[in-house]
């Protein structure tokens, strides 16, 4: 739902483990929720808080015809394998940020807004070395 350019990178550092960033300057996390789920976001800081549990809403999930009833988990598995190699993931969107250290909690950590608006979803995920 990016509508828009996107880009992905991976970094290797031997002392701090690996990056990975991942990013489009499409609609946003809150419009792209909102299109494709049957729930109403109130903004970008609930859209941020809400990302990694979207599997949790696929009975709301809009399905074009034809569509398979598939999506919301790349980012639940993202939070899995986290979980398992004690990884961080920050999600940026539109005014709001989101810290998730999966091995602790499935819920963000940290929950940042008011920060300068930007178009579009990064996702930096870095796991230890």
């Amino acid at each position: 739902h990016a509508y828009g350019i996107g880009y992905a990178m991976l970094e290797l550092h031997p002392v701090t483990g690996m990056s990975i960033f991942v990013g489009d300057v499409g609609i946003g996390l809150a419009r792209g929720i909102s299109h494709v789920y049957r729930v109403r976001v109130r903004g970008d800081e609930q859209a941020v808080s809400m990302v990694m549990g979207l599997k949790n809403l696929m009975s709301k999930r809009r399905r074009p015809l034809g569509a398979l009833a598939y999506g919301g988990r790349g980012l639940e598995r993202v939070r899995y394998i986290l979980g398992k190699l004690e990884g961080t993931a920050l999600v940026r969107s539109g005014t709001s940020m989101a810290l998730y250290q999966p091995k602790h909690a499935s819920d963000p950590t940290n929950i940042y807004h008011r920060l300068f608006a930007m178009c579009g979803t990064q996702i930096l995920i870095n796991i230890p070395s």
